[in-house]
């Protein structure tokens, strides 16, 4: 069959015990029925947003429909109702990809992957695969809808589940920019659980300048759109092949995004050695330095850049990486008594200055943000209750949550909700 869907690939998850799976779709545990679901999605593949979250707190999931040749889309699959033997668990599944124009047979199939098979402590565990498939579709395969479906064995009890689900393949096209500032941030608000990547060149056209001087004050921002395409290096490969249909200033700011991301060198962009102005713009705009987050955080614009990773990713790793800036505790003071000519403002006390500068940074945007984030608020629990926090920074960090809900409280006893 000349139709080649590229190869599928496993990745190991955990169980774990919940109630809900947040506002996007909700399985019910408590049922007895063997129960399977199957959601295509591109949100974090480590899935943070399940594990490092307090149980029973309502993780998110959010479900994908649209999907472009070269995007990678991973299968994520959960399970309810199953039977135990001796408290042991066993399931396995079969999923079948299908083009309408294929009657006959499926597109593609895996068979008996193993979703889970050992002890279940709890009963109503909803359970998460251990294997769940990710899939590219390339150039070679066909445009429109992919019927997905799921059949899920129940070894114990030999009960059989089908669910189905669906994909559809769109061909790359360049979207119009955003209109207002209004429409990025209802963009970017939710991306961490509903990533869109094909929206981030309407973002990128709204928002990015090619300036020295811009560049130089947005590097946060910068480091946004680095990571967005990073991740989903299909859309460098689409725009490539229409990059003659942008406008000279948006072409620009495609550079610019491809000359600071490692690794996407414009091979495709051949109009960049055709024309010397594209060529030097691209050389000078490589010579950007993100600020470098894996290092100990010493900036606030170390804090920002982390800050936009986890808005990209609703990974718990940067929010771990804020929270580690709390040490600079030790330099609460400075400021006062340069203030107060307590000490003398040289070199050294100015930069002990900042980083104290940099922690009441930290401070305030961990407590500003688990106040309008769900799952920060959600990770800065967790973290507090399960990682090995130094004293002074787990102090810290419960001061924060313990503001954070006292304003929830607050807001709860004003609106009524419980």
């Amino acid at each position: 069959m000349n139709n080649k869907i590229s190869a599928i690939v496993f990745v190991f998850l955990l169980a774990v015990s919940i109630n809900s799976i947040g506002d996007v779709a909700k399985i019910n545990p408590n049922k007895e029925e063997f129960r399977a679901l199957i959601f295509p999605s591109i949100a974090d593949r480590e899935m943070d947003f399940w594990y490092k979250i307090p149980p029973n707190s309502g993780p998110q999931l959010s479900s994908i429909k649209d999907i472009y040749q070269n995007q990678k889309i991973d299968f994520l699959v959960f399970f309810s109702g199953y039977s135990l033997d001796n408290d042991n668990a066993h399931i396995e599944y079969d999923v079948e990809f299908s083009h309408p124009d294929d009657k006959e047979k499926p597109t593609q199939e895996a068979k008996n992957i193993l979703g889970f098979k050992g002890v279940v402590k709890n009963k109503k565990a909803l359970i998460a695969s251990k294997n769940n498939a990710s899939i590219v579709f390339d150039k070679t395969d066909r445009l429109g809808k992919y019927d997905i479906k799921l059949i899920a064995y129940d070894k114990v009890s030999n009960k059989v589940f089908k669910a189905t689900t669906s994909l559809n393949l769109l061909a790359f096209s360049i979207p119009k920019a955003f209109e207002s500032q209004k429409e990025v941030n209802k963009w970017l608000d939710s991306y961490h659980i509903r990533p869109d990547p094909i929206k981030s060149i309407s973002a990128l056209k709204f928002m990015i300048k090619t300036e020295a001087e811009w560049i130089n004050k947005n590097l946060h921002t910068l480091a946004l759109f680095k990571k967005i395409f990073s991740d989903n290096p299909f859309l460098f490969s689409g725009i490539a092949n229409q990059f003659d249909t942008l406008s000279e200033t948006d072409k620009k700011k495609v550079l610019l995004i491809s000359a600071i991301t490692e690794g996407s060198e414009f091979s495709d962009f051949k109009i960049i050695n055709n024309k010397q102005e594209y060529f030097d713009f691209y050389k000078l705009a490589q010579k950007t330095k993100i600020p470098n987050t894996e290092e100990e955080i010493v900036s606030a614009v170390q804090l920002d850049v982390l800050w936009a990773e986890f808005l990209v990713t609703g990974k718990y790793a940067p929010i771990r990486k804020i929270v580690s800036a709390l040490k600079l505790y030790k330099h609460i003071g400075v400021l006062e008594k340069i203030k107060n000519k307590e000490l003398s403002a040289d070199k050294d006390t100015f930069k002990k200055a900042y980083l104290e500068a940099t922690h009441g940074a930290a401070t305030w945007s961990l407590m500003s943000q688990a106040k309008n984030i769900p799952l920060v608020y959600k990770y800065l629990i967790f973290m507090y209750k399960n990682e090995k926090l130094d004293n002074t920074i787990k102090a810290q960090l419960g001061a924060i949550l313990n503001k954070v809900q006292k304003g929830k409280n607050k807001t709860n006893a004003k609106t009524g909700d419980k």
